[in-house]
């Protein structure tokens, strides 16, 4: 999956900005923020392949939609994480598809997303925890005239035991919602 991970700075870890469903983000020094998956708190290890992979697989399909974004390791070597430049944005709403551009960008990233998803791949997460619960489109974010996608987890659960036999229902009713505000997204407001 790519050259071998960096090592992060923990002195460059300041506050924390967000908490998510998977994990929380961090500032880290002046120009980047750092992402602490939660699950790999619990999960050690695999929690660790899933980081590694889900943002694999997410740079391969969302190519320059996808933030810029790396892997690191923490000192110890024990916990891999996500950097990610920092940047001004906000999530994206329906009104932002009166832009023909945004339209656009957006009608790609969904025709990835199905396409992702076609080759059997897990769904990404492109709603957010808080796209689960509004009309927000919270893990594609409108950064001055350009959409990108933040988020590389997939909403899947493989190799744990346990949690394996729940990630299909999981997946299932994340890919429900998540597919009916696209398609929400996707109609055109009557004039």
């Amino acid at each position: 999956m790519g050259d071998r991970p960096h090592v992060y700075e923990e002195a460059l870890i300041g506050r924390r900005l967000a908490w998510g469903s998977e994990h929380t983000v961090h500032d880290y020094g002046d120009t980047e923020v750092i992402k602490f998956s939660i699950i790999e708190k619990f999960l050690g290890a695999k929690g660790a392949e899933k980081t590694a992979y889900d943002l694999d697989i997410s740079k391969r399909f969302f190519g320059e939609f996808f933030l810029e974004t790396r892997l690191a390791v923490s000192p110890d070597g024990r916990r891999t994480v996500v950097i990610q430049k920092k940047v001004r944005g906000r999530d994206l709403v329906k009104n932002d598809l009166r832009d023909p551009v945004l339209r656009d960008q957006f009608n790609e990233i969904v025709r990835r997303d199905r396409s992702m998803i076609s080759e059997g791949y897990a769904v990404v997460d492109l709603i957010g925890q808080a796209g689960f619960f509004t009309r927000k489109i919270c893990n594609i974010w409108v950064i001055d005239d350009t959409l990108r996608v933040i988020d590389s987890s997939l909403v899947e659960l493989r190799g744990v035991p346990i949690l394996s036999a729940l990630s299909p229902l999981v997946s299932k009713l994340w890919l429900l919602r998540q597919d009916a505000l696209i398609e929400d997204f996707l109609k055109k407001d009557p004039a």
